[in-house]
C-alpha cells in the first residue's frame, strides 16, 4: 500500500501522539495490517471531517496489548 507523505508522517509519529487522536483510515489500515475496506467494516470510526473518517489511536494500542 502506498501512503501519501502526510499519512507517512502521521504513521512515523504514532508513538508520540496522545490517545485522543484520531488516525486516518489508511494510516490504521496500515498500523494493524489490515485493508481499509476491514478497518471499514471492523472498526469504530470516527469523523475527522464531512468526508473522511479514522479511527481512535487509543482503540488501536488497546487492541495491540490485548493481542499481545
Amino acid at each position: 500500500m502506498s501512503l501519501s507523505p502526510h499519512y507517512q508522517r502521521i504513521l512515523e509519529q504514532l508513538d508520540k501522539l496522545p490517545n485522543s487522536a484520531t488516525v486516518p483510515l489508511p494510516v490504521a489500515a496500515l498500523h494493524e495490517g489490515v485493508s481499509v475496506k476491514t478497518i471499514k467494516r471492523n472498526y469504530p470510526l470516527l469523523n475527522l471531517t464531512e468526508h473522511r473518517q479514522g479511527v481512535s489511536l487509543a482503540y488501536l494500542r488497546r487492541r495491540k496489548e490485548q493481542a499481545a
